[in-house]
């Protein structure tokens, strides 16, 4: 009765995870409940997974890269890489995995993808290369940077954790290295020449903004009589009765008699100002032209009922709706923000942030429809409009990240030799074994504290706690697996599947399988899932659990197929402008380059044989 049990709390977790109808660490809470609820596992062994020391260790690697981050020296290495390569595309493919590869080898993935999104943004303008030849690039390189130590992705700890659970010596820091650096070269190698010729060239944001304001913005005249006259903004309620934005208002003010003229002709009694980004506070005026964002039958609603006569149609550029002070960003939602699920109302978006969404791209496509009630997703591109001030306070919100580089302010460089010597201090403890890697990190992570190359605050937001959560709730059904013997009948059956093969069999098994799971859900979801099944497979083939522990950490971290597959994945995805099947075009022939890679290295590094 335990094990259909526990294979139905898998199968609706993988459901859940697969179609996000829950959130995933929410998911994840659900399932630790559901285990200890039904007796199959004690409440110790529920919550144990958060003290467990895979946690531990990339909660203090959140924290550490952090601290790389804040004193600049992960910026600094962006800078170097693009005074090298160029405005050559295959240079710059190069240039910019091997540099996100290296450091996702030792902070989380999103972590260096987000850093040197920026960049890569630039660099992309500087060299008249479309983003979308080289944001997919950066997403995979960090990706399989992430395989060349212990802690460069959560699947690789959580490898380990399930050897050690078994009675194993888990891996060290850069056990992974042998394998990892090869599949990285393999990959940069293969991105460089066939893949970046498999990736489309779309077109540039700027070019999407000019289309917008051409389909999407109107200008309105407000007519004598209308009920609009002498009425604020705010009172008007044009955003809640009819989700019209008002991005300007033109008016034509009075000048006063006696202001000095020059030129030819008399003096003119009227001068046109424009008035952009209004104010809630600002009263509308009789012939006040209003400059508006909104559906064409709100538009043609409002014009029946509030006295307003449609002008022709706008000059579609960006300088329609700006000036010196006002100006337009887009930003993208970090897969990370505290805003994902939540709708532009109900965060007061105009009032929080001091600025005016007009659209939201997503998925290949501008939304502006009902815009107040869309919630947001991790990825999502926003485009506003602002001052040039809250422009600015908004590119140093952490969870957005704009579409251009730069420069970050406030970053504490006269520190960057400490969190450099507390890092390198990090991963000598862990590769000469002084210190488990999980208390090497964490007293990494208080001496960059008490250093201060980063502050409590900047920590504590530093960590994904989405990600915590997710591993710590799914680790006790990976305990139930084993403890009601799930693991070892999955394993039976896989060895009566593909035990005929011989051990590579196996190994081939648990490549496809870990793969196919991990384009659905979270890679450290995938890894702790199958890794109990390797193990007990591996002890009732009488071999080594190495090989197949680590094809299980290679094949989690090979999210190249979806965009949904990894966050990584999803934060170039809105501002590379790609199609879901773009992510297939290319990652499918990668991950086969790497299947093969992986079957000829694994078994002579870590021989099947102990």
């Amino acid at each position: 009765m335990e094990i259909p049990l526990v294979l139905g709390i898998l199968t609706v977790a993988m459901v859940l995870f697969a179609t996000e109808w829950i959130r995933v660490d929410v998911t994840a809470v659900l399932v630790l409940l559901c285990v200890v609820l039904t007796g199959l596992v004690s409440t110790e062994e529920a919550f144990a997974g958060f003290s467990n020391p895979a946690v531990v260790t990339v909660v203090a690697m959140y924290v550490l890269g952090a601290s790389l981050s804040q004193t600049g020296v992960t910026q600094a290495i962006g800078k170097m890489l693009f005074k090298v390569t160029g405005d050559s595309e295959p240079l710059l493919v190069v240039g910019i995995m091997v540099t996100v590869g290296t450091m996702s080898a030792f902070m989380n993935n999103i972590g260096a993808t987000a850093i040197l999104f920026p960049a890569v943004m630039g660099i992309s303008r500087q060299a008249n290369v479309s983003p979308s030849k080289l944001l997919i690039p950066l997403s995979f390189g960090s990706l399989m940077g992430g395989l060349i130590t212990l802690v460069g992705t959560p699947p690789n700890l959580l490898v380990s954790m399930a050897l050690e659970a078994n009675g194993y010596a888990g891996f060290k820091i850069f056990d992974f290295a042998p394998t990892g650096i090869p599949i990285l070269l393999v990959g940069v190698l293969f991105m460089a020449t066939v893949g970046r010729r498999l990736l489309p060239a779309r077109a540039t944001a700027r070019a999407r903004i000019g289309e917008f304001i051409r389909t999407y913005l109107t200008e309105l005249v407000i007519l004598p009589g209308s009920p609009l006259v002498g009425r604020t903004l705010e009172e008007s309620r044009l955003g809640r009765d009819f989700e019209i934005a008002v991005l300007g208002i033109i008016r034509r003010h009075k000048v006063p008699e006696g202001t000095p003229h020059e030129g030819p002709g008399p003096p003119p009694t009227e001068r046109q100002i424009r008035i952009l980004s209004p104010l809630p506070h600002e009263v509308l005026k009789q012939g006040d032209h209003l400059l508006v964002e909104a559906h064409v039958e709100k538009i043609l609603e409002m014009r029946n009922t509030r006295g307003v006569q449609i002008k022709a149609e706008l000059s579609a550029k960006p300088e329609t709706i700006t000036s010196d002070d006002i100006g337009l960003l887009e930003v993208v939602i970090s897969p990370q923000s505290w805003i994902i699920g939540k709708t532009l109302k109900e965060l007061d978006f105009r009032n929080h942030f001091q600025v005016t969404a007009l659209g939201i791209y997503r998925h290949g496509e501008m939304l502006h429809d009902k815009l107040g009630r869309i919630a947001i997703k991790g990825g999502d591109v926003l485009l506003v409009q602002g001052t040039r001030d809250a422009l600015r306070r908004l590119r140093d919100e952490r969870h957005f990240l704009v579409l251009e580089e730069v420069e970050v302010e406030g970053l504490r460089t006269h520190r960057a030799w400490g969190a450099v010597a507390v890092m390198a201090l990090v991963i000598a403890c862990a590769a000469f074994g002084l210190l488990h890697i999980a208390v090497a990190g964490t007293l990494g992570a208080v001496l960059m504290v008490l250093l201060r190359c980063v502050n409590m605050p900047e920590a504590y937001r530093a960590v994904d706690w989405k990600a915590v959560f997710l591993i710590a709730g799914m680790l006790p059904l990976a305990t139930a697996m084993e403890h009601t013997g799930t693991a070892t009948w999955v394993a039976n059956g896989v060895l009566n599947g593909m035990g005929a093969f011989g051990p590579l069999g196996v190994m081939m098994g648990f490549f496809l399988c870990t793969t196919a799971v991990t384009q659905l859900i979270s890679n450290a979801a995938a890894a702790v899932l199958v890794a109990p099944i390797a193990v007990a497979a591996a002890e009732g083939m009488g071999v080594s659990p190495y090989p197949f522990l680590m094809t299980i950490a290679i094949a989690a971290s090979a999210s190249f197929v979806t965009p949904v597959s990894h966050a990584a994945n999803i934060l170039v995805y809105g501002p590379g402008n790609y199609r879901f099947l773009d992510y297939a075009r290319v990652g499918g022939p990668l991950v086969v380059l790497i299947f093969l890679v992986t079957m000829f290295l694994v078994p002579v590094v870590w021989p099947f044989q102990p």
